[in-house]
């Protein structure tokens, strides 16, 4: 993942947790940070606490994760308990978590969903790239290179997708809010089915044919984004829907950006079915998409996207031939 000093990390809008389908549940605001040990299969199983459990690894920790197998779909459930090791940037997620490590085989979508009548609290669900057999970074998770961070509440499906590489382990953590406990359950699906289309709400058109240069500005918010993929773009995106007339070449620059960015382009919000996109590696010097292809009526999706979730205003030229 690409980090640059402009990057500016702010906390998102954090949302009723009463909008949100998830159970509340009535916790203490303290509780004590013991080791502990958990017992199950299948389900991560639930904690005890003791002094004689006192010195030891809790399963599920940053410090010993719970292995989450690859395949078409698992689903998981279990109960937060323990103490808190690390937080993030994007929500009230002070609380305990748990932490899953994932390898895939080959290069993927893969989305994570909670069950929200089987949860207890307003999880942060949070993703973390790293190489192969490093250990998670939690240290200081607000500095973290997260992939993806997302305050669940108010959203619908309650989960996050990501683009997932073979020469990377993830980790997953379901984290809570301060003082929060209590029971989850997920379901981690893969391949591009796995994402939904949501990047394309609020698509601007573009009728290659009438319009065969085009130009826009805009702004994106500094929260995370639908659209992840080969060039590494959690945070908020702005789509435009291409027409095509015909065969062609299309070629899309942004001419400025706030942010770190990338272009794609892809019949959807699947990583995994991206035909071509550029990722900004030096401060304002951008390099265009460019694309061979089309034909009459042929629909193509352009995303805007960042790096991160630095948010900021861009300038977007697309000109087809």
């Amino acid at each position: 993942m690409f980090v640059a000093t402009r990057l500016v990390w702010v906390s998102a809008v954090l949302l009723s947790a009463a909008t949100c389908g998830f159970r509340s549940a009535s916790t203490d605001d303290f509780y004590l940070c013991v080791a502990e040990e958990r017992t199950g299969t299948g389900d991560t199983g639930t904690g005890g606490t003791g002094d004689d459990l006192e010195g030891h690894v809790r399963s599920g920790s940053c410090d010993a994760p719970f292995e989450l197998p690859y395949g078409a779909i698992v689903k998981r459930s279990g109960k937060l308990v323990g103490c808190s090791q690390a937080s993030g940037w994007c929500g009230q997620d002070g609380g305990t978590e748990d932490v899953y490590r994932l390898r895939v085989p080959h290069p993927m979508d893969v989305s994570i969903r909670f069950d929200v009548n089987r949860t207890d609290f307003v999880p942060v669900l949070r993703t973390v790239r790293v190489g192969l057999d490093e250990p998670a970074e939690c240290v200081d998770a607000a500095a973290e290179h997260t992939d993806t961070c997302l305050y669940l509440a108010g959203q619908d499906p309650a989960g996050v997708s990501w683009y997932a590489e073979p020469e990377h382990d993830y980790y997953v953590f379901v984290d809570s809010p301060s003082g929060s406990r209590g029971e989850y359950a997920f379901e981690m699906r893969a391949g591009p089915e796995a994402v939904s289309d949501r990047c394309l709400d609020g698509a601007t058109e573009v009728d290659l044919g009438a319009t065969p240069h085009f130009e826009d500005n805009g702004t994106l918010p500094p929260t995370h984004g639908f659209s992840d993929g080969k060039c590494n773009a959690p945070g908020s995106e702005k789509v435009y829907k291409l027409i095509f007339p015909g065969g062609g070449t299309l070629t899309a620059q942004l001419t400025s950006a706030q942010f770190w960015s990338s272009l794609s382009l892809g019949p959807g919000c699947a990583g995994s079915t991206q035909y071509a996109c550029v990722a900004e590696t030096k401060a304002d010097q951008f390099e265009p998409l460019v694309h061979v292809g089309g034909g009459p009526g042929t629909v193509m999706y352009l995303a805007v996207d960042q790096q991160q979730v630095g948010g900021g205003d861009y300038n977007l030229t697309i000109d087809f031939k």
